[in-house]
């Protein structure tokens, strides 16, 4: 009888142990350094969001009057590119 609840125990209760400190440190610290990559990476498009609005509002004045629908509208994109990303940028800091 007891050998039979032995055999039943073994069958149906995992034998797999609780990570280690080491292995939860471990889990861890690549959690935070995947975030900390993220950060770099949205932060560095949203650098080139802010350079890309600023080069496009240069060219909106030094050409005055041509292409100023065209001009607005990707303007108007690149800031809702930009929204989005500092969004995305928080959400990642808050984590951090």
């Amino acid at each position: 009888m007891l050998n039979a609840l032995r055999n039943w125990g073994k069958k149906y209760i995992s034998t797999s142990r609780r990570p280690t400190g080491d292995q939860v440190g471990q889990t861890s610290q690549k959690s935070r350094d995947d975030r900390a990559s993220m950060v770099n990476s949205i932060r560095d498009e949203i650098t080139r969001l802010q350079h890309g609005i600023s080069d496009l509002n240069d060219a909106m004045k030094n050409d005055g009057a041509s292409d100023a629908s065209a001009n607005q509208a990707r303007m108007a994109k690149l800031h809702q590119q930009l929204a989005q990303k500092q969004q995305e940028l928080a959400k990642y800091q808050a984590r951090i």
